[in-house]
C-alpha cells in the first residue's frame, strides 16, 4: 500500500522520489527527510504487524481528511477509507508484488472524513529482510482526482465525437499529456465543423438551394470535402445557367461544351445538356430558315 499526494505538474519531484523508494528502505530518518522535504503522503506496512500501517505521515490530512495520528494509532485504518469494490484491485497488486519481490503501482478511490471521493494512485515498492524475504513495503500516494476528471471529461468528448455528435471545443485548462489530447480533440471537432457545413450546404442543395456554399477554412480531408462540395455546387450552377440559356434559345456555350464531351465516364448530364442544345439550336436554324 502506497500514498502520495502533490501536484500533478510536479513530475520532477516525483521521478525523484520513486528512485529513491526503489533503491532503500524507508529507515525512519528517510521518512523524516521526505516527511520535511516532499508534499506527498509516505506510509509503509510491516509484516511484523501483519502487513498493517506502520507508518503514514503528516500530509495525510491533506489526503483524506484525517490526522497520521488516527491512522498511527490505529483509531482508523486504510483499508477503512477505501471502497470495498475496489479492494480487490489492491489485493491483486500487492500480492502480485510480493509474490516477485517488485515495484507496483494501482489506482482505486477513498472517502474522505467529509465523504467526498478521492480517486488515488498508489506506488510503493516491497523490501525484503537479509533472506530475501518481503518485509515491509514503502510508497507514497497520490491524488490524481483531477486528473481523473479530466480522463473522463475527455472520453466523454470522444464518445460524443464516435456517435457523430459535435462538442463546443474543451476550454478548460489541462496539464502534461492530457493537454495534447484536448488540443488533438480539439481539431477533430474543428475538422468535424467542416463537415457539418458541408452537410448544411448540400441539404439546401437538395431544394435547389444554391446561394451558398462552403465558406469556412478547414485542414485535410475536411478541406477535400468543402473543396468538392464547392465545386458541386458550381457545376450546379452552371448546369442552371445553361438550362436557362437553353429556354431562351441561348446556345452560345454549344461549342465549348463540346469540347468537355463528358466530365467522366458515368457523366449524362453534360452529354444531355449538349444534346439539348443542338436540338434548340437546330430548331432554331430550321425556323429562320421556313420564315426566308
Amino acid at each position: 500500500m502506497v500514498s502520495k499526494h502533490t501536484d500533478l505538474n510536479s513530475e520532477k519531484n516525483m521521478d525523484s522520489l520513486q528512485e529513491f523508494i526503489n533503491s532503500t528502505a524507508l529507515q525512519t530518518d528517510n521518512i523524516n527527510w521526505l516527511s520535511n522535504n516532499v508534499p506527498v503522503t509516505i506510509f509503509r506496512t510491516s509484516r511484523k504487524l501483519s502487513w498493517g500501517m506502520d507508518f503514514i505521515n503528516k500530509n495525510v490530512e491533506k489526503l483524506t481528511g484525517y490526522s497520521s495520528e488516527d491512522f498511527n494509532n490505529k483509531k482508523i485504518t486504510w483499508f477503512d477509507i477505501v471502497f470495498p469494490e475496489d479492494m480487490p484491485i489492491i489485493d491483486a497488486a500487492v500480492n502480485n508484488a510480493k509474490k516477485n519481490k517488485s515495484s507496483y503501482q494501482v489506482k482505486y478511490r477513498i472517502k474522505k472524513s467529509d465523504g467526498k471521493t478521492v480517486f488515488v494512485q498508489e506506488q510503493a515498492n516491497v523490501v525484503c529482510d537479509d533472506k530475501g524475504e518481503p518485509s515491509d513495503i514503502t510508497g507514497v500516494f497520490l491524488d490524481f482526482t483531477e486528473q481523473k476528471i479530466q480522463i473522463d471529461m475527455l472520453q466523454s468528448f470522444v464518445k460524443s465525437l464516435s456517435h457523430g455528435d459535435i462538442p463546443e471545443t474543451i476550454t478548460d485548462n489541462y496539464s502534461g499529456n492530457l493537454n495534447e489530447i484536448k488540443s488533438n480533440i480539439n481539431a477533430c471537432i474543428d475538422g468535424l465543423q467542416g463537415l457539418a457545413e458541408c452537410n448544411n450546404i448540400l441539404h439546401r442543395m437538395a431544394v435547389n438551394d444554391n446561394t451558398k456554399g462552403v465558406e469556412g477554412k478547414y485542414v485535410g480531408i475536411y478541406a477535400n470535402m468543402a473543396e468538392a462540395t464547392n465545386l458541386v455546387r458550381a457545376r450546379v450552377l452552371n448546369v442552371t445557367n445553361q438550362l436557362n440559356n437553353i429556354s431562351v434559345g441561348d446556345s452560345s456555350q454549344l461549342e465549348s461544351l463540346k469540347k468537355i464531351g463528358r466530365r467522366s465516364e458515368q457523366d449524362q448530364l453534360l452529354p444531355a445538356i449538349i444534346r439539348a442544345m443542338e436540338n434548340v439550336k437546330l430548331l432554331i436554324e430550321d425556323t429562320e430558315m421556313r420564315e426566308r
